[in-house]
């Protein structure tokens, strides 16, 4: 004679076999009545289904109460990991490196041509010197000089500037424009070294 496994239970003598425990009921060794098979206690981080399972509290909720239906919202945009047991395991995300807290309480993205290399900061970092950033900048080498293309100059502010009329730019990035030849003239940033080439200029 060997007792009934755990979650079964035998109400009767000299039988073969122990019956299981039903509506996922638990029940201990060697029960001797459906009596002996309770529900389970859903513990602290974890809720009742409707099918009385326990289950464990979903992300960013918690459930310091046993045998509960529901469980418990964190606030304000905090973070917590599956199955958590208090409210105390509700934390602020942390926000990395190319973003910032906003007063939400949300993590966003640094805007374009700011930078943040700290973690967990209220704001963001200006790129200096007119250089130019994406967004979600990690560093101070993410900002870097707008590319002046042909057309364009550089200034000594770091601005990328168009040619001044009756001059051209058929080269990136530098910072100065050249005077177009024999009295011709030009729009300033519409000439470039194809414009040059068909004799775009104008008389």
């Amino acid at each position: 004679c060997k007792d009934c496994p755990v979650d079964t239970y035998n109400d009767k003598e000299d039988t073969t076999e122990c019956t299981e425990c039903p509506d996922n009921k638990i029940s201990s060794e060697g029960s001797k009545s459906i009596s002996d098979c309770k529900l389970e206690i859903c513990g602290v981080g974890k809720y009742r289904t409707a099918q009385n399972e326990c289950k464990d509290c979903p992300v960013n909720t918690y459930n310091d109460k046993e045998d509960m239906t529901e469980c418990t919202q964190c606030p304000d945009n905090k973070k917590s990991s599956g199955g958590s047991k208090s409210i105390s395991d509700c934390k602020l995300e942390i926000c990395g490196k190319g973003k910032y807290r906003t007063k939400q309480n949300e993590c966003k993205d640094c805007p374009v041509d700011t930078y943040n290399d700290k973690e967990n900061t209220t704001e963001c970092t200006q790129c200096p010197d007119n250089k130019k950033s994406s967004g979600g900048s990690e560093s101070l080498s993410d900002c870097k000089l707008e590319v002046c293309g042909v057309g364009k100059y550089r200034t000594e502010q770091n601005e990328c500037k168009d040619c001044p009329v009756d001059t051209y730019n058929d080269k990136e990035n530098t910072t100065e424009c050249t005077q177009c030849p024999d009295n011709k003239k030009s729009s300033g940033k519409d000439l470039n070294q194809y414009q040059i080439a068909n004799s775009k200029f104008v008389e």
